[in-house]
């Protein structure tokens, strides 16, 4: 599936409307990039890779890389760093701090950090197992990396999130009942419309 396809099918959804002459390659992309975005939470393992990792010596906080959208898991030597929450974790580095290598981690998504304890002794090479974002298209004939059972889905899923963003919640509403859009991600934007149906009405 090529982005000027996409493309196309999102000015098919909202031709006739003032937004029709709004829409250009930027905006477009920047739509495609959300759906991706929430389809790479509808299905994480089709979007998961393993990359190597140096963890440095005497560094506790590292940045994750900005092709990661979260961490899944970390390994060293074939084990599994165990992963807590940030305040666990946080708990232990304040009543048990020491150096060593790797035996448990957090992730602070907002942040956009993890923490690896104890703090290293020396560089160490881990495994992280993390969630990637797919290449966001920048040209008309870059394909999309889409789950191959969402394929078909993938374009009307577009364009709901194109209408909700736009405040067409009947036009996304309606779209979203002929279509076979992936019944989770479906329920997930039907709540999205309700949200913000009520906060218009309550302005």
């Amino acid at each position: 599936m090529t982005f000027k396809k996409i493309y196309t099918a999102l000015r098919q959804a909202i031709k006739g409307t003032p937004y029709e002459k709004e829409l250009n390659k930027d905006l477009a992309i920047w739509y495609v990039e959300r759906a991706l975005r929430k389809v790479c939470d509808l299905y994480p393992e089709y979007y998961t890779a393993t990359d190597d990792f140096t963890l440095t010596q005497d560094t506790e906080v590292y940045d994750v890389p900005s092709s990661y959208i979260g961490i899944d898991k970390i390994y060293y030597e074939g084990d599994e760093v165990i992963k807590v929450l940030c305040g666990t974790y946080n708990t232990i580095r304040k009543f048990h701090s020491t150096t060593g290598a790797p035996e448990i981690f957090c992730y602070d998504k907002k942040r956009r950090q993890f923490k690896i304890y104890p703090t290293p002794d020396q560089d160490y090479t881990v495994q992280i197992r993390f969630y990637r974002l797919p290449e966001i298209p920048q040209n008309w004939n870059d394909t999309i990396d889409i789950p191959p059972e969402f394929e078909t889905e993938f374009i009307p899923f577009t364009q709901i999130i194109m209408l909700i963003e736009l405040g067409q919640y009947e036009k996304a509403t309606a779209l979203m009942s002929i279509s076979r859009v992936e019944m989770e991600g479906a329920s997930r934007l039907l709540k999205l419309i309700d949200l913000q149906t009520r906060k218009r009405s309550a302005k």
